[in-house]
C-alpha cells in the first residue's frame, strides 16, 4: 500500500512544476513579480506546517539549518521561475535534477558515504546528457536574440543546479547533525517561513521602483497560482516525508526521480508543445538513466 505514495509523489511534483511553468510562460515577468510569486508560495507552505511549531520545543540545530535551507530555497525558486520562462521545461527540469550531484559528492568526500562504480557511470552520463541537450547544432552560428536568451538560460540553469544542490546539502547535514532531535515538519516550516520573510523584504525594496515606472508588481493571478504551487508543494512535502520513512531509499529515490523526469517530459511535449532534435531526445534519455544510476 505504501508504494502508492510513489506515483502520488511524482504526480504532485510534476503538478507543482507545471503550475510554476504556466506562471513563468504567461508573460514576461519582472524580478519583483517573480519574487512576489515566490513569497506567496512559501507563505502558503509555512502556514500549512505552522501547527507543528506548537507541538514542543525547537532545537537550535533545527533553526540553524532551517535558516540556511530557507535562504537557498529562495534563490533556487527565483532561478527556477526565471529559467522556466526562458527555456523548455523538460531540459530545465533535467538539469535541475542533477543538483543531487552536489549533496552526493559532499556525502562521499565529507560524510563517509561509499563511492560506487554506478555513481561514476551516472556522473559520466549526466555530463553527456548536458552536452547533448544544451548544445543544439541547428542553432549554431545564429547571432540572434534567441541564442542570446539561450546563453542567459544556461547561466540560470547553472545557478539553479547550484542552489538546488546546496539546499539539499543543508537538508542532508541537518539529518546527520540532528540525530534523535530530528524535527522534519518543524524544519520545513521554519525554512519556508524564513524564505517567505526574506522574499517579502526583497519585494518591498523592489516594488516601489517598478510602481513608479507604471509596472504592477502584483496581480490576482500571481496570488492564485502562487497559492496553488505552495499548496501542492506543501502536500508533496508531507507525502515525501511519509514515503521516505516507509519505502527503502534504494527503491524510492530512483523511482521518484525517473518517474518525475519522464512525466514532466510528457507534459512538456503535450501541454507546452516542446520539440527537440534527435540528439536532444538521446540526451534526455541518458539524463533519465543517469538520474537512475545516481540514486541507486
Amino acid at each position: 500500500m505504501e508504494y502508492l505514495l510513489l506515483p502520488l509523489g511524482c504526480a504532485l511534483a510534476s503538478l507543482k512544476v507545471t503550475l510554476q511553468s504556466k506562471f513563468s510562460k504567461s508573460g514576461k515577468h519582472t524580478l519583483s513579480q517573480n519574487i512576489f510569486f515566490t513569497a506567496i508560495m512559501f507563505s502558503v507552505i509555512s502556514f500549512m506546517f505552522l501547527p507543528t511549531l506548537f507541538d514542543g520545543g525547537i532545537s537550535a540545530s533545527t533553526v540553524f539549518y532551517a535558516v540556511l535551507l530557507g535562504s537557498f530555497s529562495l534563490l533556487y525558486q527565483i532561478f527556477y521561475v526565471i529559467a522556466l520562462s526562458m527555456g523548455r521545461m523538460t531540459l530545465t527540469v533535467i538539469i535541475n535534477n542533477f543538483g543531487m550531484l552536489i549533496p552526493m559528492l559532499v556525502s562521499i568526500f565529507f560524510l563517509g558515504d561509499e563511492f560506487t562504480p554506478l555513481i561514476g557511470v551516472g556522473a559520466a552520463l549526466a555530463l553527456a546528457c548536458l552536452c547533448l541537450t544544451v548544445v543544439n547544432k541547428s542553432e549554431k552560428g545564429k547571432a540572434s536574440k534567441n541564442s542570446g536568451e539561450s546563453v542567459i538560460w544556461l547561466i540560470l540553469t547553472l545557478l539553479l543546479f547550484l542552489s538546488n544542490g546546496f539546499a539539499s546539502v543543508f537538508q542532508k547535514l541537518y539529518t546527520v547533525r540532528a540525530g534523535d532531535d530530528l524535527q522534519p515538519f518543524e524544519f520545513v516550516c521554519i525554512a519556508y517561513m524564513i524564505a517567505a520573510v526574506e522574499a517579502f523584504v526583497i519585494f518591498g525594496m523592489l516594488a516601489p521602483k517598478e510602481t513608479k515606472k507604471g509596472i504592477k508588481p502584483a496581480s490576482k493571478s500571481t496570488v492564485l497560482i502562487g497559492c496553488g504551487v505552495g499548496a501542492t508543494l506543501g502536500v508533496f512535502q508531507c507525502v515525501n516525508t511519509f514515503a521516505i520513512s516507509l519505502i527503502p531509499g534504494s527503491i524510492y529515490y530512483p523511482a521518484y526521480n525517473c518517474g518525475t523526469s519522464l512525466l514532466l517530459a510528457l507534459i512538456g511535449a503535450v501541454l507546452f508543445k516542446e520539440r527537440f532534435t534527435v540528439r536532444q531526445y538521446v540526451g534526455i534519455g541518458l539524463g533519465v538513466v543517469a538520474i537512475l544510476l545516481l540514486c541507486i
